[in-house]
């Protein structure tokens, strides 16, 4: 069984500073949304950058 591939540090940051730095610009745009549209959006923002975030943590585990 072949061993799944590690990224490394660097790449997991750049992967990390390019989702957030997404998520802020869609941020962005839903403050000029109305509100009850815009709390959707940043909530399922919120979720996907966690899940994300999980997913990337474990591609960089050692």
């Amino acid at each position: 069984m072949r061993r799944p591939k590690r990224y490394n540090r660097r790449t997991v940051a750049l992967f990390h500073i390019a989702w957030w730095g997404l998520v802020g610009i869609l941020t962005l745009i839903a403050l000029f949304i109305p509100v009850g549209a815009s709390t959707t959006v940043v909530l399922a923002l919120g979720a996907a950058g966690m899940t994300f975030e999980g997913l990337l943590y474990t591609l960089a585990a050692p």
